[in-house]
């Protein structure tokens, strides 16, 4: 966080107002005159700690005792809020803090600047009233979001809208999901763009999918020749039996007797294995066996 300047002073505009001549209703004519408008975005003073302790999420964090990451979690929430809308300030007391300097707030900058962050030297609630006031007394709107009854009581006085922390709770979290909600919607158009979008047939209804499929499937058989269809029934009938996964389970043993043959001691170790085992294993290895002596094996097998 970078330290905070000063506060932005009102704008100025001109307008040109039409004053009447000689007290003749028709006659008028224009007088330049500057107006003092204050163009500013509303003042937003948030009381911090008053807020975290209203939103589950961070008070777990603060009860923790992990006040920092509490506060980065708030500032990046009235970040996203505060854009285009409200000159934000979020207050912290820091009657405890050990760089507290007796008798000055310590003022710092979150988000370039979208946020003020300042941690009172006497309370939260004292600068948000006292700033309140001040404020207010400049004509300038100031809204203050804080459940302590005292300095709600004060602000309001003052003329300031003030809304309760778990209000403020509320603002944050529709933002935060709105704010979601826009980035989700620029990568679909992003995605669409790219020309990388799901295609049509994912996003139909399951039911409508199989309905299509067997229509689909059925167009492919009209078009099978009679060989063609001899063999995709010889191949049902070997899923429905079973037979193709006899057929890899006698190909796996046959696999594993080649890698024994192979194994270097075979015949130290007593496993059995011959010079003609081993000359037929070498030929196996030249010559894999074909699918239908795989299937076969199997069927013997079982």
């Amino acid at each position: 966080m970078a330290a905070a300047g000063p506060a932005s002073p009102a704008k100025r505009t001109s307008f040109r107002k039409i004053a009447k001549e000689g007290g003749d209703r028709n006659t008028t004519k224009a007088v330049d005159e500057d107006v003092e408008v204050d163009l500013r975005d509303p003042l937003l003073f948030i009381d911090g700690y008053n807020v975290i302790n209203m939103w589950p999420r961070l008070k777990k964090r603060f009860q923790k005792g992990e006040l920092l990451e509490a506060r980065e979690m708030l500032l990046a929430d009235v970040a996203d809020f505060t854009i285009s809308r409200f000159e934000s300030v979020v207050v912290f007391d820091a009657n405890g803090a050990a760089d507290r300097v007796e008798g000055k707030d310590r003022e710092e900058t979150y988000a370039s600047g979208l946020v003020r962050v300042v941690y009172a030297h006497d309370s939260a609630d004292a600068y948000i009233e006292r700033e309140t006031k001040a404020q207010r007394a400049e004509g300038r709107p100031v809204r203050v979001a804080t459940s302590d009854n005292g300095i709600a009581t004060a602000c309001a006085m003052y003329g300031a809208s003030v809304v309760s922390s778990q209000f403020m709770v509320t603002e944050l979290k529709a933002s935060r999901n709105a704010a979601a909600a826009i980035i989700d919607e620029f990568n679909r158009r992003q995605v669409r763009a790219a020309g990388l979008s799901r295609p049509l047939w994912d996003a139909l209804p399951s039911d409508l999918q199989e309905q299509w499929d067997a229509s689909i499937q059925a167009d492919v058989d009209k078009r099978l020749t009679k060989a063609q269809i001899a063999a995709k029934a010889a191949h049902e009938e070997l899923l429905k039996s079973g037979a193709l996964d006899r057929g890899a389970a006698a190909r796996r043993k046959q696999l594993e007797r080649q890698r024994l043959r192979r194994r270097p001691g075979a015949e130290e170790a007593g496993t059995g294995a011959t010079e003609g085992d081993a000359a037929r294993g070498t030929m196996d290895d030249e010559k894999p066996s074909s699918l239908f002596d795989v299937l076969e094996d199997g069927l013997f097998d079982a």
